[in-house]
């Protein structure tokens, strides 16, 4: 269960070393982006999650 946090991290520590922390950090931004617009264009039931009251 660890080895799903142990090898992204691994990874991600890799490239922070390769690329320096600035440049690390704006590439995360950049790869952010698609998944916070994405995100922002699904729609979602205003229901969703909400008991009902029976």
């Amino acid at each position: 269960m660890a080895l799903g946090m142990m090898l992204p991290g691994m990874f991600a520590g890799w490239l922070q070393e390769q690329l320096g922390y600035n440049h690390f950090f704006i590439w995360v931004m950049i790869c952010s982006i698609v998944p916070i617009i994405s995100v922002s264009l699904l729609k979602i039931d205003p229901a969703f999650g909400k008991k009902d009251s029976k």
